[in-house]
């Protein structure tokens, strides 16, 4: 791989005469660029510097000029002022070269001997990670992953802002991030910026807005994820690993609690009692939908659509399957989502169940048996698409307030399950999650009567009146 170089210029343009600004020349791939130093220099000291630019003889015995010499080539001076030893001009650039030779660019110099970035490391890697996470992005989407997927090139479109916000690059476009330069002080620095600027507007002409916590998070786990690819492809050392771990510091990912409410039980009620005005219809069916996923343990609309018949015991008034998610994430330790058939259930499904019982056939019609990754995800989108706007509607006739969606439904069933005391560990196994900390984001704050009696013990009773 090619290696920056650096040198000392003198530079008279736009200078007073017989005056001279000293400068770092930095050469690198074909191209070069001058930096200033701070440093002026008037023509004699030039003059002089440049007679004896490759060592200084011993036959100078003029202090001010051996000072002068090792300010500008030496490995430190004495600063005539402060009398303080200081890092000459030429080790100070050959210095910040160093640290950022393996992850080059002009912009990192830069910002680097300006002091507004500062490298933590500099092991020998060529391996950008924008360019990494658009490449996993695109895969991802191919296999029929599109969340997923567009989640990656989002967080690489965040990082190309955010590159030349920090003056790291001069457009989106040029922008080169090798994964070295994704330091704790970056990672910090990111951070604050996506709580700032991190949402693009959609119209160019329009002010960046704040981005949430959750999707700072989000988009630092991506780069995570990407950092210990490359510790696992050997292109990287586990040693520079940026992100905190058990036994070492560095940067924390927030964690932030779901923050989402919980449809309430008198919604809920309203949602169960509506009547759709024609009976049979898509309206009808769709609010059945949303129903049947909240109480069957908040399934996702995906695993909904990929239930077979043989999924389905009425024997023991069950349906049973892995998650989706499940299946293409972990390996090892898996087991089956049971959901209890309740009568509610077993009357939706006896009118929108599948007309084809055979046991390898979905248990509902929307998605058919061989279909490709893509047009399996668009199927999907389209199903949560329509279940969330006639839940909308319904909820804009019965004057609620609020949106509906099918995350609403998972959400609720966690909530519900949590205020009728159900043990955490219990609405874990329902959900299929590793973690009880992975259920807890999704069981909302316990509001209402349960709130009430909690409060209630706050204020003494009078034994005589219970008052």
């Amino acid at each position: 791989m090619k290696r920056p170089s650096i040198s000392i210029l003198f530079d008279s343009r736009n200078m007073p005469e017989g005056r001279y600004s000293v400068k770092w020349h930095v050469y690198y791939s074909g191209k070069q660029k001058a930096y200033s130093t701070g440093e002026i220099l008037d023509e004699e000291d030039v003059k002089f510097l440049k007679a004896n630019k490759e060592f200084l003889s011993g036959r100078i015995k003029d202090d001010a000029k051996r000072n002068l010499w090792n300010m500008i080539y030496g490995d430190e001076y004495t600063d005539t002022i402060s009398g303080v030893r200081k890092e000459s001009v030429t080790a100070k650039g050959k210095r910040v070269l160093a640290q950022i030779e393996d992850y080059f660019t002009f912009e990192i110099f830069a910002q680097t001997i300006a002091g507004n970035y500062n490298p933590e490391d500099k092991t020998p890697t060529n391996a950008d990670i924008i360019k990494a996470l658009e490449n996993r992005g695109q895969k991802l989407i191919q296999q029929g992953d599109a969340s997923n997927g567009n989640l990656h090139l989002s967080t690489a479109s965040s990082l190309r802002r955010y590159a030349v916000y920090a003056k790291l690059a001069k457009s989106v476009e040029s922008v080169e991030l090798p994964i070295m330069a994704i330091t704790q002080n970056f990672l910090r620095n990111y951070e604050k910026w996506m709580l700032q600027f991190g949402k693009a507007p959609k119209n160019p002409d329009n002010p960046a807005k704040p981005a949430s916590i959750s999707t700072a998070s989000i988009y630092c786990r991506y780069i995570r994820i990407l950092w210990n690819e490359a510790i696992d492809s050997g292109i990287v050392s586990k040693e520079n690993y940026p992100f905190k771990t058990a036994h070492k510091s560095g940067f924390k990912l927030a964690s932030v609690l779901n923050t989402k409410k919980a449809i309430s039980e008198e919604i809920l009620l309203k949602l169960f009692q509506y009547e759709a005005p024609v009976s049979g219809s898509p309206r009808e069916m769709w609010k059945d939908l949303w129903l049947f996923i909240y109480m069957a343990n908040g399934i996702n609309t995906m695993d909904l659509c990929k239930l077979k018949n043989e999924d389905l015991d009425f024997g023991t008034n069950t349906i049973s399957f892995y998650r989706d998610k499940t299946i293409d994430t972990k390996r090892t330790d898996m087991r089956k989502i049971v959901i209890e058939v309740l009568p509610e259930i077993k009357e939706i499904l006896e009118k929108w169940r599948n007309t084809d019982r055979s046991p390898g056939a979905r248990l509902f019609s929307f998605l058919p048996a061989d279909v490709s990754a893509d047009r399996e995800k668009r199927i999907v989108n389209q199903v949560t698409k329509n279940i969330n706007t006639h839940m909308n509607r319904i909820a804009k006739e019965l004057e609620l307030g609020i949106k509906i969606n099918t995350y609403q439904a998972r959400h609720t069933f966690a909530t519900t399950m949590a205020t009728a005391n159900a043990p955490l560990k219990y609405i874990t196994q329902k959900f299929g999650h590793g973690s009880m900390k992975t259920t807890e984001k999704y069981i909302g704050s316990i509001e209402g009567k349960t709130t009430e009696s909690y409060l209630s013990n706050l204020v003494p009773k009078d034994p005589k009146t219970n008052q």
